[in-house]
């Protein structure tokens, strides 16, 4: 019995090291994520600027996009524009990334109040202004730069967002919980909590009925089933330090790794059924 308890522990311990890899180290207080394609643009906070990388490459090379910025964090794509939060100039800005390296940003809205994540629903785009307990959206198709409008407010630190069709998931960091709003509902409108009692949660991404959240304090990452009727969380990911942003490709759930060395990790989703 002992024997086989042995090698079941080894078998898990050598599946964890297999699923969880380093793809590019050395990166500068790495935040906001999103994939287009085989690439994978990178906010790099410490240095100002947004970099890439070819998911097919082994190993993967950084490439400059764009630098200058004040303190870029949280990305996100609509067709060939990337929108990024600059939480030092209080905006958001974008990029068309069929541009020559490195290019130049445009300011889509200005005089935000800490804006730490974006989301997109169609033309509708989703900040999280983290200063202000609130998330705005804008028309991306509108003259630049445009004006917001709040969606809700009196949140408690809102840090992170992910869109399930009609259902807007926050991380409120202050509260250390999901909560969640229709956003069909008559402008400004109100929260209903999904989950409480989590440990500095930040970023969201969602895999069907899965969100995933990093949870900050607790240095992990951990899901939670929405379909459930009491929502719990499962650890995916511990061990971690600092992790910030999340993205998903296919079974390919990666995250970055702010403090240690800078870091962009790749975990496998695929072993969790092991």
């Amino acid at each position: 019995m002992k024997k086989t308890l042995l090698l079941l522990t080894s078998f898990l311990l050598i599946t964890t090291a297999v699923a969880q890899t380093n793809v590019v180290t050395g990166l500068n207080f790495p935040a906001g994520l999103a994939i287009n394609g085989t690439d994978l643009y990178i906010a790099e906070s410490g240095t100002n600027k947004i970099s890439k990388i070819d998911l097919t490459e082994n190993p993967p090379t950084t490439t400059e996009v764009v630098t200058g910025l004040s303190t870029p964090y949280a990305l996100a794509l609509s067709g060939n524009d990337l929108y990024i939060t600059e939480l030092g100039a209080n905006k958001v800005s974008k990029i068309d990334i069929t541009a020559n390296l490195p290019t130049t940003t445009t300011d889509v809205v200005t005089g935000l109040n800490n804006p730490i994540e974006l989301t997109l629903n169609g033309n509708d785009l989703y900040i999280a202004e983290a200063a202000a307990n609130k998330i705005s959206k804008i028309d991306i198709t509108a003259t630049l730069p445009t004006t917001t409008t709040d969606v809700v407010t009196g949140l408690n630190l809102p840090i992170g967002l992910a869109l399930n069709g009609n259902d807007l998931y926050i991380s409120e960091n202050g509260a250390g919980k999901i909560s969640k709003i229709d956003i069909t509902a008559t402008l400004p409108t109100s929260t209903t909590d999904v989950l409480t009692g989590l440990k500095n949660p930040r970023g969201l991404v969602l895999n069907g009925n899965d969100l995933y959240v990093t949870e900050r304090d607790a240095n992990k990452i951990s899901k939670i089933d929405l379909t459930a009727t009491l929502p719990t969380t499962t650890d995916v990911v511990t061990g971690l330090n600092t992790s910030n942003g999340l993205a998903l490709n296919g079974d390919d759930l990666y995250f970055t790794e702010s403090i240690t060395n800078g870091a962009l990790v790749k975990f496998d989703l695929s072993t969790l059924s092991l």
